[in-house]
């Protein structure tokens, strides 16, 4: 039987494993402050990989860095806070007060308030949306204003009349309105175009006026030349009929117009304007091969022929003297260089310039009334 001393012997045993065991619980682990990073073994006897002391360090380093970063990281990313009430309405009051001050109607105040709630981006967005709407509304307002005025009938419509009577005129309708849209857009100062109206030139609300006018003159001319056409007027008549007063009558210029009219009293179409366009190109295509100076005797031949068969068939009571370029008044010189002008405006630069019309650019009232009397 077990003696004495193996009983002693075996609860010192005991003790001893229960101190082992107590020691394991309470040892530090692996990785924790207090390890000997010397001690590459475990608790349990297994090999640790050893890991140098400054990457453990520069690892711990980093994850404090990222946490900081991460806390640093939402202070600087305020959330939008939802005004308090009280907050809510001393602004409301303040924005009322302001909106009266300046005259901004009753029902637009409290949008106004709720959109001063939104983050500052937001906000600084939907001001410039109103600025540019409200500079829109402003010049669209100013082009209005103009369009209807005496200075716009005097100086753009007066002057586009003038372009037409022109006898150097390639086109009465083809690109003529992307024409006349860019020599008025190149050079305001020649119509007195306001500056508060000069950017708005080639907006749809202005060239839609400024082809009204065009189509305007060509049918004022048009009724004129049938008209007198019928009454058997003779050159000089007629031309005086559709020229503004003051303006200086040339020997082209009859001859440009007899070539039209008798055109006219043989069409039987329904677009006369541009039936007049084709024949214009037609006689131009018709002399290509020859040099500027010969070309430009030939096709003034046709013109100097017309003018000698209406003064045979309308005979004139006196024959007159066709004026100078010297003779010419200062605004129908400017206009003349107007015509010369655009007659160098290439085919891409008339298609660019559309000034939000149609494709041909002209109002297609085709050979009705415009209405307005410009």
């Amino acid at each position: 039987m077990p003696s004495i001393m193996d009983d002693i012997n075996e609860r010192l045993r005991q003790e001893r494993e229960q101190q082992q065991q107590d020691s394991h619980s309470t040892s530090p682990q692996p990785g924790e402050q207090g390890t000997d990073p010397s001690d590459t073994t475990t608790p349990h006897g297994a090999r640790r990989p050893f890991i140098p002391r400054h990457r453990r360090e520069r690892s711990r380093s980093m994850t404090e860095f990222a946490s900081v970063s991460s806390t640093l990281g939402r202070r600087n990313r305020p959330e939008v806070e939802e005004w308090s009430p009280p907050t809510k309405r001393r602004l409301r009051d303040f924005a009322q007060e302001v909106c009266a001050d300046i005259g901004v109607p009753v029902e637009q105040r409290d949008l106004i308030v709720a959109k001063g709630q939104l983050p500052p981006q937001e906000t600084l967005i939907t001001i410039m949306a109103m600025i540019t709407k409200s500079d829109a509304v402003q010049q669209e307002a100013a082009v209005r204003n103009y369009i209807s005025s005496p200075e716009f009938k005097e100086h753009v419509s007066g002057k586009l009349k003038v372009m037409l009577l022109d006898p150097r005129i390639s086109n009465y309708k083809d690109a003529l309105l992307q024409r006349a849209l860019r020599h008025i857009r190149l050079n305001p100062q020649t119509y007195k175009i306001p500056s508060n109206v000069q950017s708005a030139v080639s907006s749809r609300l202005f060239s839609t006026e400024v082809s009204k006018v065009l189509v305007y003159h060509r049918n004022q001319i048009k009724k004129k030349l049938v008209s007198n056409w019928k009454s058997k007027k003779d050159i000089y008549t007629v031309v005086n009929d559709i020229t503004p007063q003051g303006m200086e009558v040339t020997e082209e210029m009859w001859g440009r117009i007899a070539w039209i009219q008798i055109h006219l009293a043989d069409f039987k179409g329904a677009d006369f304007w541009q039936f007049i366009d084709k024949q214009l190109a037609a006689i131009r295509a018709d002399h290509e091969d020859l040099d500027e100076a010969e070309r430009k005797i030939k096709i003034s031949r046709i013109f100097e022929e017309c003018l000698k068969e209406h003064k045979r068939l309308c005979p004139p009571e006196k024959t007159k003297r066709g004026a100078s370029t010297r003779s010419m008044p200062a605004w129908q010189r400017e206009m003349n260089r107007a015509v010369q002008e655009m007659e160098q405006f290439s085919d891409e630069e008339d298609t660019d310039e559309n000034g939000g019309a149609n494709g041909r650019g002209e109002d297609e009232n085709g050979e009705g009334d415009a209405g307005d009397d410009y």
